[in-house]
């Protein structure tokens, strides 16, 4: 009789933790989706910001072209395109994503019941984005001239019929941070002007090497 109630325990006990490794496997699946940003599809916002910097032509290399072209079209109404160009500059797009506190708490709860909850409507999990933009200025010879840098966050709550996907609300959240790194540019226009200046317009002839230098320079 004790080693029937013996098996028997021992048959509970690795029936629960195989529950428990099966649940645990779920939620970590569950907790590795909807973490990726689709840069193509990245749309960004219009930002109007009157520009007091020289113009400067775009030497972003690596990022997505469309996305380069979104931010193209904000730069071509923030800096001067009618005069003669005096420098460069780069932008980037960086992020991090994690389930938060209550996003893994989601996941095992959606893992130990199979989901049934989530059939009804119930998320699976909340993921917290930590974003980054960049706005690099160079002059003509491929100097580095300044650096900005804007940071913020945002939430995603992801269930089986919707919140798959991030990239519209990136997007928005990028273009709330490319809209103050213009502003920060403006409070320091003047003596990137200078500094532009100083070093001439950009040629034919110091174009290449100006680009080549500036592709060597790691920002962030």
């Amino acid at each position: 009789m004790k080693t029937l109630f013996n098996l028997k325990k021992s048959v509970d006990k690795r029936f629960w933790s195989g529950k428990a490794v099966i649940v645990f496997g779920l939620a970590m699946l569950m907790n590795s989706c909807s973490v990726a940003l689709k840069w193509p599809n990245m749309k960004l916002g219009y930002v109007s910001v009157p520009g007091q910097l020289a113009n400067l032509q775009n030497a972003t290399a690596g990022l997505d072209p469309e996305l380069v072209y979104e931010v193209d079209k904000i730069m071509s109404s923030y800096v001067d395109t009618r005069a003669e160009q005096m420098g460069y500059y780069t932008v980037n797009f960086t992020y991090k994503a994690a389930a938060t506190g209550g996003g893994l708490a989601l996941a095992f709860v959606s893992g130990f019941t199979l989901f049934s909850y989530n059939l009804m409507g119930m998320p699976f999990q909340i993921t917290k984005f930590n974003v980054s933009a960049y706005l690099s200025i160079f002059d003509s010879q491929g100097n580095l001239v300044e650096t900005f840098r804007k940071t913020g966050d945002f939430k995603m709550t992801s269930g089986f019929y919707y919140g798959h996907d991030a990239t519209k609300k990136a997007g928005v959240k990028y273009t709330e941070l490319f809209r103050d790194l213009l502003q920060q540019a403006n409070m320091k226009s003047r003596t990137i002007n200078d500094l532009l200046h100083e070093a001439g317009p950009v040629t034919v002839q110091n174009s290449a090497a100006a680009k080549t230098k500036i592709t060597q320079i790691k920002i962030p």
